[in-house]
């Protein structure tokens, strides 16, 4: 055991002492400062403009009526940029069609909306859809234009609803959006939760999963395959068994990969006080509360995450014990980052059903349990006889795919020079 742990210390202390984990960590820093002002310099850089465009509502002088499409488009289209100015300014068209065209022609207005009747007070459809018109210079980006379409839906339901006699705020009321209250029922215990933040906490930290695993997998690779490249081996291997070596290795890279993140997710945490954002995140459509966060999911996470890591750790370097040249890593890597997707894909598959017979079969299972009952552990609720199971599979897991890492491992220095054919590693079993 102190020689392993000798061969531990070693490695990472060469490791974190190398230019090439000091820059990748100075590097990992300043990207999460970036990422961290991201979202205000993508504002600023690409979604900085304000749209103004002129709404020609020809529906609304047919009609006699006061108001119509432009005051519910004002309602309803209240975004801001990053200066406090409205993103889209609305406002009533000063000319007629051949007017307005001309202004958008010359940028006095950025486009014209043209609303018009060919029948009566029937708006003109096509496939059963009202036709607008929107006159524009330059192209909108989708997302503007997926904003106008759904406001634009909205304002001719409640106009519709008006021409009914359902009134402004009773129509209104029909807006309000419902609000799904859920109740997770446990063994013993009743929670309240939300489960659209349970699930986006959950597959944020399934990508965290992945792209760790991904990242860090091939650095151990690397090192492995480093480590033969060099003549010192020869020594170490005639005074340490090579499956000593090989698990002080994994243990020692795998170490120090994760104190390299360690300091990129304290730094992030760090920069989220900073900001005064650490109540809470909102990461796209998923909204994270971090004080609603259960901390026995938390301890299940970075328990099956390390137990997960170091299996494929593991495998990485059982590959990696395969071939003697950096140049050769990628035949090894690339296949097993092909089943890492699968094993992703899995995990995203298990999150809708996390007690199916396949997701329960799934984290007992060598390689792909870590994950995959880390799902069922945050969305569902596996036995604890199911739990155990999963920590001995990959506990011996880890210890078969370094044992047999070592084996190849040894044979491929035996061989210094010369590609390991299959009868090789088949011959360094015996």
């Amino acid at each position: 055991m102190n020689v392993v742990r000798l061969i531990v210390e070693r490695e990472y202390r060469t490791r974190v002492r190398s230019k090439g984990w000091i820059i990748a960590t100075v590097f990992g820093l300043i990207a999460i400062v970036g990422l961290n002002f991201a979202p205000t310099i993508a504002e600023t850089v690409f979604g900085g403009r304000q749209v103004r465009i002129a709404v020609l509502d020809e529906t609304v002088a047919q009609a006699g009526a006061t108001s119509g499409y432009l005051e519910r488009l004002q309602a309803d289209l209240v975004e801001t940029l990053a200066s406090g100015e409205p993103r889209y300014a609305l406002e009533r068209a000063s000319a007629d069609r051949a007017g307005m065209l001309a202004q958008v022609t010359a940028g006095t207005v950025d486009g014209f909306l043209l609303i018009y009747e060919a029948d009566g007070l029937l708006i003109t459809e096509i496939d059963g859809r009202p036709k607008f018109k929107l006159t524009t210079l330059e192209a909108l980006g989708l997302a503007e234009r997926s904003r106008l379409t759904s406001a634009l839906s909205g304002a001719r339901t409640f106009l519709d609803l008006e021409k009914r006699g359902i009134g402004g705020p009773e129509a209104l009321e029909l807006f309000r959006p419902v609000v799904l209250d859920t109740e997770v029922v446990d063994i013993g215990r009743v929670e309240g939760e939300q489960a659209g933040e349970s699930w986006g906490l959950t597959y944020v930290l399934v990508l965290l999963f992945y792209m760790t695993l991904i990242i860090y997998g091939q650095y151990v690779a690397m090192g492995v395959i480093e480590e033969k490249s060099t003549r010192v081996v020869e020594i170490i291997v005639s005074t340490v068994r090579p499956f000593q070596l090989m698990i002080g290795k994994v243990l020692g890279l795998g170490l120090a990969a994760l104190t390299q993140y360690g300091v990129w997710v304290a730094a992030g945490f760090g920069l989220l006080a900073a900001r005064g954002a650490l109540s809470g995140l909102q990461v796209g459509p998923v909204s994270l509360k971090f004080a609603a966060i259960d901390p026995w999911l938390l301890v299940a996470f970075f328990g099956l995450f390390t137990l997960g890591f170091f299996s494929f750790a593991g495998l990485f370097a059982a590959g990696g014990s395969l071939v003697s040249r950096t140049e050769d890593a990628g035949q090894i890597t690339g296949p097993i980052t092909m089943a890492l997707v699968v094993v992703l894909f899995m995990a995203i598959y298990s999150m809708d059903n996390p007690e199916s017979a396949g997701a329960v079969l799934l984290s007992m299972a060598p390689l792909t349990s870590p994950m995959i009952m880390f799902v069922r552990i945050a969305l569902g609720d596996p036995p604890a006889w199911q739990i155990v199971v999963t920590c001995v599979v990959s506990l011996t897991t880890i210890l078969a795919l370094v044992w047999v890492a070592a084996k190849v491992f040894r044979a491929g220095i035996l061989m210094y020079g010369r590609r390991m054919s299959v009868r090789a590693v088949i011959r360094a079993f015996r």
